[in-house]
């Protein structure tokens, strides 16, 4: 099946842009002010994601929420994470598909256990072999005292 909603173009961020109406952890890369239609005198505030391309115009729900999540300066915003959620609302009569806000913001995501592949490495655990072992330590010659255990003192 195709989806007829991946073909239409919009301007904004829309229900139907989040696949699954799964919650979604985003990043905000900005926030400037906008409108909804250019001979629209009023402005509204519109949000920009790492994972999405078009904003998406803040309604006054999501703009107390994220006033709540992350504060009222929004030059702090850029680089948070916040969870977006799709819900049913009533407008005129008809339920229809909105975005909101998730009241939790995300966790922090877990770090892999163990080098990454990418990262620079002595060795891998896949690469060791393990017939070497380590050359045992040779005393210094000025070192003429005798060695003490572990726990003894």
């Amino acid at each position: 099946m195709v989806d007829a909603f991946r073909y239409m173009n919009s301007d904004w961020l829309r229900a139907e842009d989040i696949e699954d109406d799964a919650p979604v952890d985003v990043t905000i890369t900005g926030v400037k002010p906008g409108k909804y239609k250019k001979e629209d005198e009023n402005e509204h505030l519109d949000v920009t994601f790492a994972e999405y391309r078009p904003p998406l115009g803040l309604n006054n729900k999501n703009l107390r929420k994220l006033v709540e999540l992350l504060g009222r300066d929004t030059d702090d915003w850029t680089g948070k994470r916040v969870t977006l959620i799709v819900i049913n609302v009533e407008v005129a009569g008809e339920l229809k598909k909105a975005i909101r806000i998730s009241d939790d913001l995300p966790r922090k995501p877990r770090r892999r256990e163990g080098p990454r592949d990418d990262t620079p490495r002595a060795m891998r655990a896949d690469e060791y072999d393990e017939t070497r072992t380590r050359k045992p330590r040779r005393p210094r010659p000025d070192d003429n005292r005798p060695r003490q255990r572990r726990g003894e003192r």
